[in-house]
């Protein structure tokens, strides 16, 4: 990856770009930092490259981005400019946003504490916000089918949303005894798996929270053939968890020096990719082995 980007005409893009292209190897979120670090192998660090950012960056789902300013923009991954006019209708920060599978509608989580869904191609919203959290929405995402919509919060639970009707399925998942920092669904759309400042991360169907980390679970992604689960935590360290079982496989990956914010498969689920607060100064990208 690093290769092909450090080769590309996309080291030459603004950094708000580079930070959208990046879910394409694939999806990354929850990024917070000003700056982003290259690095090629699990066993030593080669950086390509710096790219300063004037403000943070929360989230990041190519061609979209989330703010500090209550707005959602959309970006022509080509050319980097901006597509119309802001997405505006939340109230306070957009911490958390997604593309639907086909690319379109957008959904947002914010700290106004809604769910919101637009018209990709409008940049409209869909109906009325979808309330029922109680605290800060950090992570939405949509099912693989594009028919739901899960959300995690800081007020410790899980929501799932009907995309069409945009009401809530059920009650909300309870079981974090801490604020949700990630959600994801796995790629056949049956389990959702959610992690968590109460250091855990929980897989809806099986219903324990796995348990290993020390400190809060930042991100958490599935494999791409749903077998396995990856998270990073503010320990500083990657696990991987067996999807079926829930039993971690092997020792926690090691290397970053700040907490993981984030973490996601190749598309082939050979590799894994972190991205951490290393030094607290920068965000730092690692790929990693999985076999």
């Amino acid at each position: 990856m690093a290769n092909v980007f450090a080769l590309s005409a996309v080291k030459e893009m603004t950094p708000h770009l580079y930070l959208s292209i990046l879910p394409f190897y694939p999806a990354i979120s929850n990024s917070s930092g000003r700056q982003v670090k290259v690095n090629t192998e699990i066993k030593y660090s080669q950086s390509v490259g710096y790219w300063d950012t004037d403000s943070g960056v929360w989230d990041t789902s190519i061609s979209s981005d989330s703010s500090e300013d209550g707005t959602v923009r959309l970006w022509d991954a080509q050319t980097g400019t901006a597509l119309g006019e802001p997405l505006q209708g939340h109230e306070e920060w957009v911490l958390s946003v997604a593309f639907s599978p086909n690319g379109a509608r957008i959904v947002s989580g914010s700290e106004d504490r809604t769910v919101r869904i637009w018209d990709a191609q409008t940049g409209t919203a869909t109906g009325e916000p979808l309330q029922g959290h109680e605290s800060w929405v950090k992570s939405v995402t949509f099912s693989p089918d594009g028919a739901r919509i899960v959300s995690g919060s800081e007020d410790t639970t899980v929501r799932i949303w009907n995309a069409q009707t945009q009401t809530a399925i059920g009650e909300p998942l309870q079981g974090h005894t801490n604020h949700v920092q990630s959600v994801a669904f796995s790629p056949d759309g049956a389990r959702i798996v959610s992690g968590s400042s109460d250091k855990t991360v929980m897989i809806w169907a099986i219903g324990e929270p796995l348990q290993g980390h020390e400190h809060s679970v930042q991100s958490v992604a599935f494999s791409p053939d749903g077998a396995r689960i990856v998270s990073g935590s503010e320990d500083t360290t990657v696990r991987i968890w067996d999807a079926q079982t829930g039993t971690a496989t092997g020792e926690p990956l090691q290397g970053h020096e700040g907490t993981v914010l984030l973490v996601a498969f190749s598309p082939d689920g050979a590799r894994i990719v972190s991205g951490s607060e290393d030094n607290n100064e920068d965000l730092g990208c690692t790929n990693w082995n999985c076999h």
